[in-house]
């Protein structure tokens, strides 16, 4: 099966009391008896990551690319990224080709931190929809080595945000009832070549396989279970942001995922000063119009790496007022030199 295949097939990470924050969609209702939450229909949720070592300059030269205003798109297409946009990927892209990538030697481990928030909702007896965010972090290590075991750690998720009582009761509700049944202790689940319950979607060797030139990257994600999606663009965009954050992607690709963005029409800078967990960067997103939501990447305007990404509504929907950030992930990376062997409490 295509790695990309399975940004939308393999979305089954292990089960747990409360939503997946980092690929799955595991419903509350396994642990609390009663509360029916469901997780908001349009959400997906991706992982993982930035890298954490990078050149210089590039500040300067995103800020030349924010000041454009000729440009029509990457490459002088009039149908892709807003100018902005495309200036500001075609600089992180010329810079991130000359970032050092994380060197993990061969007993060693690149360990992926993600800080994740995930909108949960439920109705009440007439039906009303009550929602709130939850928050957990998940921590994945993959080895240098194909004969170590990849690990995956996650802890148990605590409520993130409210909304008025309902959602503030109906939360409450939801994580006693949760640590009542699992405790404090997070999950744990290793195997070779992230084979463990839950496996990311990519691993190295399938980052390997994906096109290097932007317009043959940007064709193969098109082609990828095609009509999947909102639109098309949106699609693509999304796959782009799913593979930017794994935490393990070369250089030459993310060179190529950011060019490939700038190709996509709605592609647009969305935030210039875009602050996730203690880290400040510029967001380039775009909107779906027939679900009112907008879906970001962050970039650092220092380095050109990406700090995270999320899911914004932009309408009032279901339990969330408009303007909610429905789903979040920021994510670092790390060399170790070992991983966990059990479950961590938190």
């Amino acid at each position: 099966m295509d790695e990309l295949t399975l940004l939308h097939t393999a979305r089954d990470l292990p089960p747990t009391a409360l939503e997946d924050l980092s690929g799955s969609r595991m419903a509350l209702d396994r642990a609390i008896d009663g509360a029916r939450p469901r997780t908001h229909a349009r959400m997906r949720v991706q992982r993982r990551v930035g890298w954490a070592v990078a050149s210089a300059g590039l500040a300067a030269t995103l800020a030349v690319g924010l000041l454009a205003t000729d440009m029509t798109g990457f490459g002088g297409t009039p149908h892709g990224a807003s100018a902005q946009a495309a200036e500001l990927l075609t600089a992180a892209a010329k810079t991130t080709i000359h970032t050092s990538d994380p060197v993990v030697g061969p007993t060693q481990y690149l360990r992926v931190d993600t800080k994740a928030i995930d909108a949960n909702m439920t109705s009440d007896s007439h039906g009303k929809v009550i929602g709130f965010l939850a928050q957990r972090t998940i921590s994945l290590y993959v080895p240098a080595s194909e004969q170590s075991n990849w690990v995956y750690t996650r802890s148990l998720p605590v409520v993130f945000q409210t909304f008025g009582p309902e959602s503030a009761a109906y939360a409450s509700k939801a994580e006693a009832a949760m640590f009542a049944e699992h405790g404090t202790t997070g999950e744990y689940y290793q195997g070779l070549n992230a084979n463990f319950q839950g496996r990311p979607e990519y691993t190295p060797a399938s980052l390997a396989t994906l096109p290097r030139d932007p317009q043959t990257l940007l064709t193969h994600l098109y082609s990828v279970n095609p009509g999947s999606g909102v639109s098309k663009d949106g699609e693509a965009f999304k796959q782009i942001i799913d593979v930017l954050t794994t935490g393990y992607v070369p250089a030459d690709l993310r060179a190529a995922l950011y060019k490939a963005a700038a190709l996509i029409p709605g592609v647009d800078v969305t935030e210039k000063d875009t602050t996730m967990d203690g880290r400040t960067g510029i967001s380039i997103g775009r909107t779906e119009t027939k679900n009112a939501e907008r879906q970001d990447i962050t970039i650092d305007p220092n380095n050109g790496l990406v700090i995270g990404q999320r899911t914004v509504l932009l309408n009032g929907d279901e339990g969330y007022p408009a303007g909610t950030t429905l789903m979040s992930t920021s994510v670092t990376t790390t060399v170790v030199d070992s991983a966990p062997t059990s479950a961590q409490s938190k």
